[in-house]
């Protein structure tokens, strides 16, 4: 039953939960999910729309929803109430819901009961749960008066991953358990002669080289599937489990999940899995991939259901997203995996190329120049023509446009190009356009008015060929406007090109990591009066269809505006205009937003994938300024991670009533920073030793500082054992590293800065680092900062950064990692608390003595003193990493620890006392932010980790 806890002060209570969906079942037209301890409710209809009806809050306590599990109805009638066992971890109850005239009701609940072991597995039996456990043992209880009625233990009392049950009786009771061995274990609970006698496994099943997650059985089949951490599904013929003895048969080793596999459920027709990839895949029960459905964000999907008579399939993944998709060949179409099986005895060669034209239709070329054309709803193979020029080098693509618009081109290693109309093959166009091999091959499309070809050759050339259709539309066009010459490098061609919605120009990517602007005219340079001729050359064209014979001399242009290895030395990938700004991929990981200005390309945003593991917040206010009461936020966000990175945003919220959350948000991009940018600007750079590209930001802090015309500091922790202080000027728009220092000389985990108020009036700043050794440093950045002050040493290189000097303190305050940081200003000095990767708290006074001006001999600076006059240390305040710690007053104190635990402390009176303590349910808490609301409100206080929560405190 649930316990009733006497109250203590103070008592946190959760007001905000955003945590993996971790539990979905289908109830009629109901969805029941389970978030943290919460059950969502939503109604569920035939357009895959969701609409919650219902959250119940803290259903099952601290505990962690799993799974529901639905009685079964007499009459299968579900459509109006249902009685459902909810169960996660160790905690299980049942609730009778109503859903009625579309209201959502709590008819009953029982009492939160708690188990002795993991629930793995729950199922009805007449009214009672069967309950599989941790350690292989299945409990017979019953929900209503909550005691064990059977409790039978296997022989093989191994610890469990994953288990099912099988059977609508005690008597025909089927357990096939999931062991930490990678084996499957088949027992019958029934077969005990007295209550509590072990009973030995009826069948061991051995195939996964992993742990076995989950596992799902169809009676209608006599199919099994198991999903493993060997990345495999597997599906295993096993008939009526409830009847001993059987057969079990592997029919199905299935790879197509690229990380560990959480879940599997059989249906009638599919088997759906889904992982730690992101991805849920439907497969057939022969074990082909039918549909890959790929749309979370996070660390995997931890959910699935299916509603087969809707054809959808539910799932929920570690972003706390709830998504739909529909079953392939019912419903609505959707992106289904077809095997084409080209190899044949009619169909001669090997494939060299292929491409996609439009959405049902693909495009192949053989090694003996034969185009071949498959259409996906037809689903055969059709030989449009055959080229002998195109055997040994053959590129392929296929125009953009509107579904059945049909043209492509291919180009061989002669400088020969060929346009096919896919329709009307016999219409192609032949061109000679270079006396060497051609490079790569690229179309433009400006909606239904102009259409390019842009062909790369040798030295650089760009043919761009201008291509239209005769009004009877069965043949085509082929006409050379000009020619483009790209910049020198050694791989010296485009990959790939997109008008400027305006039409006026190209914008262009190369392989050498470039973006490039080329007119899409050549007498648009003389009506702009920019750009000009780069050089003259001879543009042959050969004889074909629709195109003359004639050798024309063509100017090469070259690029108005270059933006030289924007993407590195790898490659652009791609290139698209959307709503007014140019994007470009490329295969350096990036993606740069651009934009085109009086015929200049300017960088915009970049971003590249990376982790971000910290945040800082600088500047808040409203939209309008202190003097606008305007409703919003606004604020300066500074984010970095892994790959040295560093970026710095705007944020403005404001009210907007057409949104469903009836919020807008608009990021700006204002400034970002590489740690190996002045590496990639010395021109001897293969001499020097090149920054750690996987250097990663641990923390940041800042520091705002009161002096006219400098912006705040940002100090950053650095996995390269750096502390590294960085300038923000021009109101973000400049971000600037200043000083940097190696003093830990290993990791550096935390940083934090603080202020302290000289009795002179003058205000200090100090920044406090923190290392996996255990050691606290103590930096004066007011002494820093003075001009001319020699606490900075000059760097050893120019542009390299200033050196920081020795620091005013230093502290060994753990014996590892120090995770947590925080100071409050007090009459004595400040109240220091540091939280370590072996769950102690170490708290200390501090006392900083400023000299005075008169005390300063002969010009020499005013450097504070340090010192220590109380020190505290709790050895054993939490289980694991303490990641989150606050100091709230001089008398009161929270940490938070990955153990899931938020801890209260009494401070003032000597050594910190334990007040009070609340389980959260944000697992993996990588940090803790409190603030006071009002009087009336008291604290909230956030955890952020594999979630969000957020709770509330009076004081």
């Amino acid at each position: 039953m649930d316990a009733h806890e006497d109250y203590v002060w103070p008592r946190a209570t959760s007001e905000l939960i955003l945590l993996p969906v971790t539990g979905l079942e289908c109830v009629g037209e109901r969805l029941l999910a389970g978030e943290g301890p919460d059950v969502l409710v939503y109604t569920l209809d035939f357009g895959g729309h969701l609409r919650m009806m219902k959250r119940v809050q803290n259903l099952l306590g601290h505990y962690l929803i799993h799974g529901f599990r639905v009685r079964p109805e007499p009459n299968g009638d579900l459509d109006l109430e249902a009685m459902v066992a909810v169960f996660g971890s160790k905690g299980l109850r049942i609730v009778k819901i109503g859903w009625g005239q579309g209201r959502f009701r709590e008819l009953w609940r029982s009492g939160l009961w708690n188990m002795s072991d993991w629930i793995w597995d729950a199922r009805w039996l007449e009214g009672n749960m069967a309950l599989a456990l941790g350690h292989n043992s299945v409990v017979l209880y019953d929900p209503v008066v909550g005691c064990i009625l059977q409790d039978v233990p296997c022989t093989d009392r191994c610890t469990l991953s994953s288990a099912c049950l099988i059977g609508d009786t005690w008597k025909e009771l089927t357990i096939v358990a999931g062991a930490i061995s990678n084996q499957l274990l088949v027992w019958y609970p029934a077969a005990a002669l007295t209550d509590n006698k072990p009973v030995a496994p009826d069948r061991r099943v051995s195939g996964h080289v992993g742990v076995i997650f989950s596992m799902s059985y169809l009676e209608s089949k006599g199919l099994l599937a198991t999903a493993s951490e060997d990345r495999s599904v597997r599906i295993w013929k096993v008939g009526d489990l409830r009847v001993p003895g059987g057969r079990v048969q592997n029919i199905g080793h299935c790879f197509g999940h690229s990380a560990r596999v959480w879940q599997v459920k059989l249906l009638e027709n599919y088997l759906i899995s889904a992982g730690e990839d992101c991805v849920c895949l439907v497969w057939s029960h022969e074990g082909e991939i039918l549909q890959a459905f790929r749309g979370h964000q996070g660390r995997g999907i931890r959910a699935i259901a299916a509603h087969e008579r809707q054809a959808w399939v539910i799932t929920g993944g570690d972003d706390s997203g709830i998504r739909l998709w529909h079953l392939v060949g019912r419903g609505y179409p959707d992106s289904g995996v077809s095997a084409l099986c080209f190899k044949s005895c009619s169909r001669p060669g090997a494939l060299k190329a292929v491409t996609l034209a439009g959405s049902w239709r693909v495009l192949a070329v053989t090694d003996t120049g034969a185009l071949y054309l498959y259409d996906l709803e037809v689903k055969c193979w059709e030989q449009l023509l055959e080229d002998k020029c195109f055997q040994s080098y053959c590129l392929l693509e296929a125009a953009p446009g509107p579904e059945g618009f049909g043209l492509c081109a291919m180009a061989n290693g002669e400088g020969h190009v060929k346009v096919v109309p896919i329709n009307t093959p016999t219409a192609a166009v032949d061109l000679t356009l270079f006396h060497g091999k051609v490079h790569s091959l690229s179309w433009a499309l400006r909606g239904y008015e102009e259409l390019l070809l842009l062909a790369s050759g040798p030295g650089g050339v760009v043919a761009c060929l201008e291509i239209s259709a005769a009004p009877s539309g069965k043949a085509i066009f082929v006409k050379e406007r000009c020619r483009y010459l790209l910049p020198p490098s050694k791989q010296r061609w485009h990959t790939c090109s997109a008008f400027l919605p305006s039409g006026d120009f190209l914008v262009c990517g190369d392989r050498r990591g470039s973006v490039l602007l080329f007119p899409s005219r050549p007498d648009l340079l003389k009506d702009l009066g920019v750009g000009g001729k780069v050089g003259a050359g001879t543009g042959a064209l050969g004889t074909g269809s629709g195109s003359g014979g004639s050798e024309n001399a063509l100017s090469e242009w070259g690029p108005v505006s270059t933006l030289p290895s924007l993407h590195g030395k790898q490659g652009v990938t791609s290139v698209t205009c959307y709503g007014g700004y140019v994007y470009t991929t490329g295969r350096d990981g990036a993606y740069y937003q651009l934009l085109v200005r009086g015929g200049q390309l300017q960088p915009v945003l970049r971003q590249k994938s990376c982790r971000v593991r910290a945040v800082a917040v600088w500047g808040t206010g409203t939209p309008g300024g202190p003097q606008d009461p305007r409703p919003g936020l606004t604020a300066h966000v500074v984010s970095a991670g892994g790959r040295a990175e560093m970026h710095c945003f705007t944020v403005m919220v404001s009210p907007d009533p057409s949104t469903p959350s009836r919020l807008a948000c608009h990021v700006m991009h204002l400034s970002s920073h590489r740690l190996d940018e002045y590496w990639d600007r010395q021109r001897n750079r293969h001499r020097m030793i090149k920054v750690d590209p996987e250097t990663r930001y641990m923390s940041l802090a800042v520091c705002e500082l009161d002096r006219p015309g400098l912006g705040p500091l940002v100090a950053a922790a650095c996995s390269d054992g750096a502390v590294r202080l960085f300038l923000l000027q021009d109101s973000g728009q400049r971000l600037q590293l200043l000083a940097e220092t190696f003093h830990h000389k290993r990791c550096v985990l935390k940083v934090h800065s603080f202020t302290h108020e000289a009795t002179n009036q003058q205000r200090r700043l100090f920044l406090c680092s923190a290392a996996t050794d255990g050691s606290l440093a103590f930096w004066d950045l007011t002494t820093v900062l003075d001009h001319g002050c020699p606490a900075l040493e000059p760097p050893a290189d120019p542009g390299l950064p200033y050196r920081l000097g020795s620091p005013c303190l230093t502290l060994q305050a753990h014996s590892c990692g120090v995770n947590s940081l925080h100071t409050l200003p007090t009459r004595e000095g400040h109240l220091v608390a540091s939280g370590s990767e072996d769950g102690s708290l170490h708290v200390f006074v501090l006392t900083v003595e400023v000299p005075e001006l008169e005390e300063a001999v002969g010009g020499a600076e005013l450097v504070p003193q340090l010192q220590v006059l109380e020190e505290y240390s709790l050895p054993c305040a939490h289980a694991a990493h303490v990641t989150g710690l606050k100091i709230l007053s001089p008398s009161l104190m929270v940490s938070a620890s990955i153990d899931q635990r938020l801890t209260f402390w009494r401070l003032g009176h000597g050594e910190p006392t334990f007040m009070n303590s609340t389980v959260y349910h944000v697992a993996d808490v990588a940090d803790m932010d409190c603030w006071p609301v009002s009087p009336e409100f008291g604290h909230r206080c956030a955890l952020g980790g594999q979630g969000l929560e957020v709770y509330n405190w009076y004081d």
